[in-house]
């Protein structure tokens, strides 16, 4: 073969090995490079930074080079919050933003191994406890607290009493010791109310939860809860509105839940 046939085959030769450097360094990243000066070699060579996952993918096939980039692409849309995390976590930052203030605390109850069992309303003579409110303190520093009082009772139906009795709310003698009541005096229920396996329930209007913020709900759900517990042989409350069972009051949406026990705190007794 002739010198200049030899020569040409070599330069197509080198030629297609440039090129497929350049193709190389192009998709891999490995960092070699050509300049005026001829072949540069390795410009990542002796640096301290760690070597990308990029580098790595020379040895991969191309199903195995798309999963790697894949598994990049998704773990910087998790680092910089572009997706959605799993709906555990959604909850969890929606029940740490609740105020626990305002919350009426959640009974878990016992369930008794005969259920449906209903006990009968009682309706002996004697006291009657119910709970109205006092304020304490001035300005921004008032508080409200639960004031019992007793009443005597000729006798009769004793869920009738309690709540025609907090409706009224409290008696002249009372309210020159400073007893005021939250309870709406157009508060109706549905006459309909049983206890079944220790839990009152009872349909109250919707005239609990109107003209009310958090805390004055708070209040009344307090008045409610602990007149009936003390009065009733029953250890919750199971709570509906216009004869529909609600998990909020009020325009904030106070949280209500599905059985209401007496909720801790400071007792005035007069």
């Amino acid at each position: 073969m002739p010198d200049s046939e030899k020569r040409k085959n070599l330069i197509f030769i080198l030629t297609g090995i440039i090129f497929t450097l350049v193709l190389l360094d192009k998709s891999t990243g490995s960092g070699f490079s050509l300049s005026g000066t001829g072949f540069q070699g390795f410009r990542n060579i002796g640096k301290m930074n760690p070597e990308s996952q990029s580098s790595n993918r020379g040895n991969l096939n191309h199903k195995e080079m798309m999963d790697q980039a894949e598994d990049e692409i998704l773990g910087e849309l998790l680092q910089n919050g572009d997706i959605q995390t799993s709906s555990s976590e959604t909850t969890n930052v929606i029940e740490e933003d609740l105020n626990e203030e305002n919350l009426v605390p959640v009974l878990d109850p016992q369930i008794s191994e005969t259920q449906g069992v209903e006990t009968a309303l009682p309706t002996e003579k004697g006291e009657l406890a119910l709970y109205f409110l006092k304020f304490y303190g001035k300005g921004s520093k008032s508080h409200s607290r639960l004031v019992k009082v007793l009443r005597l009772s000729k006798g009769g139906d004793r869920v009738r009493l309690v709540l025609n009795s907090l409706i009224a709310g409290p008696v002249g003698a009372e309210k020159e010791k400073g007893i005021l009541n939250s309870i709406p005096s157009s508060l109706s229920y549905d006459p309909d109310y049983r206890i079944e396996d220790g839990i009152l329930k009872i349909s109250l209007s919707s005239d609990l939860e109107r003209s009310a913020g958090p805390e004055i709900l708070k209040d009344r759900i307090d008045q409610l809860t602990y007149s009936l517990m003390e009065n009733l042989p029953i250890r919750g409350v199971h709570l509906k509105i216009n004869g529909r069972a609600v998990r909020s009051l009020g325009g904030e949406g106070m949280p209500l839940p599905s059985v209401l026990t007496k909720n801790p705190r400071k007792i005035v007794v007069f």
